[in-house]
């Protein structure tokens, strides 16, 4: 592989292997079906906004590429050197509070989301529409705690329900706390 940095992030795209690199905005491809075979002119960039890629997932055929402050969404155009194309108004001024403050639910892309003015909140994605879902009570919860950029949301599935969970392992110096969201009910 002829990687011009260290890699955050690996993801697979069909039969595509995704490299997001540290501290930049540029995304390296693979060749198809070659997991190992990348080179220098196989990547694009989420550069619609200045803030570098924390983190990346993929729901319903749709790569999410999120900032500190924005979010660029991509889909597989099938382009010859480089297959990904940003959608129609795919650069939202939404961003993500960490870079594990992301995960996929039935297809479905949740984020914790901050913007340049702070906390928006849990938001799911469908294509380049956020919609917040709304926790006032929970949003302040995390002004008063020590550290929510090491947040990391997972999903699991209880007696026939799923659940987005946002574990804050620093909450204080001596508590962490988890807030959980069920996407059958639609309650907190």
């Amino acid at each position: 592989a002829d990687l011009p940095g260290a890699v955050s992030r690996v993801l697979g795209f069909g039969e595509y292997i995704l490299f997001l690199i540290g501290d930049a905005q540029t995304v390296y491809v693979s060749d198809l079906s070659t997991a190992t075979a990348v080179t220098a002119t196989s990547y694009f960039s989420a550069e619609s906004f200045y803030d570098n890629i924390t983190s990346g997932v993929i729901a319903a055929n749709l790569l999410y590429l999120f900032g500190t402050n924005t979010t660029e969404i991509f889909y597989n155009s099938g382009a010859q050197v480089v297959p990904f194309d940003r959608v129609s108004n795919g650069a939202v001024n939404y961003g993500i509070i960490g870079a594990n403050a992301v995960c996929v639910a039935g297809n479905q892309a949740y984020s914790l989301a901050r913007d340049a003015n702070g906390i928006i909140g849990l938001i799911t994605w469908q294509g380049p529409q956020p919609q917040i879902i709304p926790n006032r009570s929970l949003n302040e919860k995390l002004k008063d705690y020590t550290q929510i950029d090491d947040v990391y949301m997972w999903v699991d599935n209880h007696n026939g329900h799923q659940f987005v969970n946002m574990t804050f392992p620093h909450k204080t110096d001596w508590d962490s706390a988890t807030h959980t969201y069920d996407l059958t009910t639609g309650m907190w």
